[in-house]
């Protein structure tokens, strides 16, 4: 691997760990978050306004800020049952699978992108929300926004497995 190749690598690995970090920070806020609102409506009868249109968002963007770090680690939930079978009897066969896999992988990643980043214009040239005027509002675009950024990340990780699996390199 040549020096810049490696320079992007780290590059994608350092973005994929800060993806993976807001994704976590974001889970404990939406435990403090819940946790204050339950607390709250069972001491004083007086719950936060606007807790569901948060976990709403929070949980779209936690998936996608997450699913790179999950991707780069294997850590995707499938059935290994014929993939390992296939390392042990056929590792080419096995690779090529994978390589397959990764390749449907980035037409579908690449579909979600094409079909969000006109979603994400729209909401933030409209000034889109969710809630109800004059209660609680939060504009959709930054959700959007973080899906569309893990969307290009995601198919840059996606390329990467491909290269390493075309180069017999798990």
């Amino acid at each position: 691997m040549t020096g810049s190749l490696k320079a992007v690598t780290r590059a994608l690995d350092v973005v994929i760990d800060g993806m993976n970090l807001v994704g976590s920070l974001l889970i404990g806020g939406l435990v403090l978050l819940v946790s204050t609102d339950v607390a709250l409506r069972n001491i004083a009868n007086s719950p936060l306004i606007g807790v569901p249109e948060i976990v709403a968002l929070s949980i779209v963007g936690i998936v996608f800020l997450q699913l790179p770090y999950a991707m780069r680690e294997n850590r995707l939930t499938r059935s290994d049952a014929i993939p390992d079978m296939l390392v042990r009897r056929n590792p080419s066969l096995h690779r090529w699978m994978e390589v397959i896999f990764n390749l449907v992988a980035l037409v579908v990643v690449a579909l979600i992108l094409g079909f969000t980043w006109p979603l994400a214009e729209k909401a933030f040239a409209n000034n889109l929300f969710i809630g109800a005027t004059g209660t609680f509002t939060a504009p959709l675009w930054p959700v959007r926004i973080a899906v569309i950024v893990s969307c290009v990340v995601m198919l840059l990780q996606l390329l990467r497995h491909v290269s390493r699996q075309m180069g017999g390199r798990q």
